[in-house]
C-alpha cells in the first residue's frame, strides 16, 4: 500500500479542548479506520477529532486496500496551554535572532523566568530575568521544532505563553 501518515507532534489545550487533524496518503484506493488510544474515532483518509485532556496519545490507522492491509502507529502530544489576560499576552515579542530567541516587553516590576518546553511537554531550558524589558534565551543546543514559552512571575504564575521555531 506504502501509505504514509501526516500528523503534528504536538497540540495545544487551548480553552480546554485541542482540534486534532491528520492525513492519510495511499498509493492505492483504500479504507482506513482511525484510532485514538485504542478508541475507534474516525474512518476515512482524513481524522478530525477533539481531544480534552492534555497528555501523550497513541494513534493506529488501519489501511485496508483491495489485496492487502497496513498498520500505521505513531503518538502525539497535547500540551496544557495557560490561559492569559490578553493585554499581558499582547505586550511580549518574541524575535528570532543569531544568538537566540529575544524576549522583549516583559516590563517586569519583578524577577520573571522562562520556561521552554519541548514537543515532548518536558523542560527543555528554564530562564531568569531581574527587573528588565528583554530577555535573551540562547537555543542553540536545541534540536530543529517548535518549543513553547511560558513566562511566569516570581511566584510561577503564568503571565503569557508565546510559540518559537527552532
Amino acid at each position: 500500500l506504502n501509505a504514509t501518515v501526516t500528523i503534528a507532534d504536538s497540540f495545544e489545550l487551548i480553552n480546554g479542548s485541542a482540534d486534532i487533524t491528520a492525513e492519510l496518503f495511499a498509493s492505492t484506493s483504500s479504507d482506513a479506520v482511525w484510532t485514538i488510544n485504542g478508541v475507534e474515532v474516525a474512518q476515512g483518509s482524513f481524522l478530525s477529532t477533539t481531544v480534552t485532556e492534555a497528555g501523550t496519545y497513541s494513534y493506529s490507522v488501519a489501511v485496508i486496500g483491495a489485496s492487502c492491509s497496513e498498520l500505521i502507529e505513531g503518538s502525539f502530544v497535547v500540551n496544557q496551554t495557560v490561559s492569559v489576560a490578553e493585554s499581558a499576552a499582547d505586550a511580549l515579542i518574541l524575535a528570532h535572532t543569531p544568538a537566540g530567541w529575544m524576549v522583549t516587553g516583559l516590563n517586569a516590576t519583578e524577577a520573571v523566568h522562562i520556561d521552554v518546553y519541548g514537543a515532548d511537554g518536558k523542560v527543555v531550558i528554564r530562564a531568569a530575568a531581574s527587573i528588565q524589558n528583554n530577555l535573551l534565551i540562547e537555543n542553540q543546543q536545541l534540536a530543529a521544532g517548535i518549543y513553547t514559552l511560558v513566562v511566569s512571575d516570581a511566584q510561577g504564575t503564568p503571565l503569557a505563553t508565546l510559540k518559537a521555531v527552532r
